[in-house]
């Protein structure tokens, strides 16, 4: 993993941004709160914010999971254009 100098956390890449702004307007979009969508992912709220947040590159498994609860294509969710266009 590449790190931000100083700051200790991975180096985000540009699809990596798309990733977490697709993902919270996803989310919003749908009136879902950050627990609501662990719940539904089976994973803890601080997982689920760690990966909104983009602390961590999600396996495309995790990413077809997402893209099961927000009803959506996977490649949605990495498409600049956004899940919502």
């Amino acid at each position: 993993l590449a790190y931000n100098l100083g700051m200790g956390m991975p180096a985000i890449s540009p699809t990596h941004k798309v990733f977490c702004a697709n993902l919270l307007a996803a989310r919003k979009e749908r009136g879902l709160t950050q627990v609501q969508m662990a719940k539904l992912l089976r994973m803890t709220q601080p997982a689920y914010a760690a990966l909104e947040m983009g602390r961590f590159m999600p396996r495309l498994a995790t990413i077809e999971r997402v893209a099961r609860v927000l009803d959506c294509a996977p490649s949605a969710l990495l498409d600049e254009a956004g899940v919502l266009a």
